[in-house]
């Protein structure tokens, strides 16, 4: 569903602060999935 969104935006406006603001989407939902893999493996 991210993906989807960011690509939409990207479409929009082609601009900078859409992309910076993609990234830092993509690196947060990268440090969730992290995040949930360490709890699972503690448990």
């Amino acid at each position: 569903m991210c993906l989807a969104y960011i690509r939409n935006e990207l479409n929009e406006a082609d601009t900078t602060g859409t992309i910076l603001k993609a990234a830092m989407w993509i690196m947060y939902g990268h440090l969730l999935t992290e995040q949930e893999a360490s709890i699972m493996n503690t448990d």
